[in-house]
């Protein structure tokens, strides 16, 4: 783990009980399997280890049927939450913490822990660029030059003066929850402060899928462009997904990180990996643990045992 850049403090706002209703909510997510509505494959959910003091659970999605092919059938990939490495490493774990996979190639999402809202940290830069892409490309018009430098130096280097002038630009709160909505991610809560939002990995999985799938919100050079940023992110902003999977995976990526009052350390990662035919998203979120650094150390864990766990 390189020397880390302490992250900049981001804006929070007053949502306190907002999410606190939806903890309530999760928790009831958490005991039981559930049909996603947006999803139309079945869901099944398997108990786990737990991990915190909180009920632990295991989901997977389908979340579209595979494409008909008369190649020989892939190799069956086991739940990457579920293999005995990863079982034993969750039980281990000190914090709150959730995360989702999303396999591009079988498009089944695995999620430990779903339905747990946490703050979205600097991980909403994902999101306030590609809304500000989304306004652009509607408008017919390219992102001006002063908006690309704002956007390379939010998402490479997590500038949060950048996201502040980017996220007014978009049109804040109101804008930002608009395209969330068109997403589909039903589990993220608004705030006038873009710091504030909380989300969970089942809703950031869904925005990723947005940004590097086609789709309608977000056409090709869109996607391009922002991936392109996720893929340069400078070193000192990478841990999680960027430091996890094997020399020679493609990743773009963000992390965010910051101490809250209320939960102590939010850390997040998530982001693409791509190694050859073999691609999938991820998006992991922990806060409530013993310091910054060893929640930084959990996302890297789990993201390289994801990442083994994904291997037919």
């Amino acid at each position: 783990m390189p020397a880390r850049h302490r992250r900049r403090g981001v804006h929070r706002g007053a949502w306190g009980s907002a999410l606190a209703l939806l903890v309530a909510a999760s928790a009831l997510i958490a005991w039981s399997a559930s049909r996603d509505p947006a999803d139309p494959g079945a869901t099944a959910t398997t108990s786990a280890p737990p991990s915190t003091a909180t009920t632990t659970s295991v989901a997977v999605t389908t979340t579209a049927p595979a494409p008909a092919t008369t190649a020989p059938p892939r190799a069956r990939i086991q739940n990457p939450f579920t293999t005995p490495a990863a079982r034993a490493f969750l039980a281990g774990v000190t914090g709150n913490l959730t995360a989702g996979v999303y396999d591009l190639t079988s498009h089944v999402t695995y999620l430990y822990r779903p339905g747990i809202p946490e703050y979205t940290a600097s991980l909403v830069k994902i999101d306030i660029l590609a809304t500000l892409l989304h306004e652009a490309q509607v408008a017919g018009h390219p992102l001006s030059a002063r908006q690309q430098r704002f956007a390379t130096s939010m998402i490479e280097a997590s500038s949060n003066p950048a996201a502040s002038v980017l996220w007014a630009q978009a049109g804040g709160r109101d804008a930002v929850a608009a395209f969330d909505q068109a997403v589909g991610m039903t589990q993220t809560i608004p705030s006038w402060t873009w710091g504030a939002i909380a989300t969970t990995p089942r809703d950031q999985l869904r925005l990723l899928r947005v940004i590097t799938q086609p789709n309608a919100l977000l056409g090709p050079a869109a996607r391009a462009y922002e991936g392109s940023l996720m893929a340069q992110v400078v070193g000192f902003e990478r841990f999680g997904v960027g430091w996890g999977v094997r020399a020679g995976a493609v990743v773009e990526m963000k992390d965010g990180w910051y101490h809250e009052p209320r939960v102590g350390w939010q850390v997040n990662s998530a982001g693409l990996v791509r190694e050859g035919a073999r691609a999938y998203l991820v998006a992991m979120m922990i806060n409530r643990g013993p310091s910054e650094g060893a929640d930084m150390t959990t996302l890297t864990t789990l993201a390289h045992l994801i990442d083994q766990g994904l291997r037919p």
